[in-house]
């Protein structure tokens, strides 16, 4: 029995509010599209948690920004950080603490 795949589809919006919707036969094939879109300005559909995004700690120096539209730059002072969906969102770099 031939199996159907199934397409799954992703709604991203660029910063003057433009939605596009992709469609791609695997979970793979889709997040090359969100990366490939997200490096023109494209970002997912929806907001940002109110506090950011909360992952691992080791995703720090290799995430992907082009995942949600965001591109790495750093400041004529200096500052690094990633602007997205128009703001510049500056890298903080805290020292480390013993949660135990």
């Amino acid at each position: 029995m031939n199996e159907i795949p199934h397409r799954s589809s992703l709604v991203l919006i660029d910063a003057i509010g433009t939605r596009i919707t992709v469609y791609a036969n695997t979970p793979q094939e889709l997040r090359a599209l969100q990366r490939e879109y997200g490096r023109r300005g494209y970002r997912p559909e929806g907001e940002i948690p109110c506090g950011g995004l909360q992952l691992p700690y080791v995703q720090h120096d290799t995430f992907d920004w082009s995942l949600i539209g965001a591109t790495p730059w750093t400041s004529p002072d200096g500052e690094r950080g990633v602007i997205h969906d128009g703001g510049f969102y500056k890298l903080r770099e805290l020292e480390a603490v013993d949660s135990r």
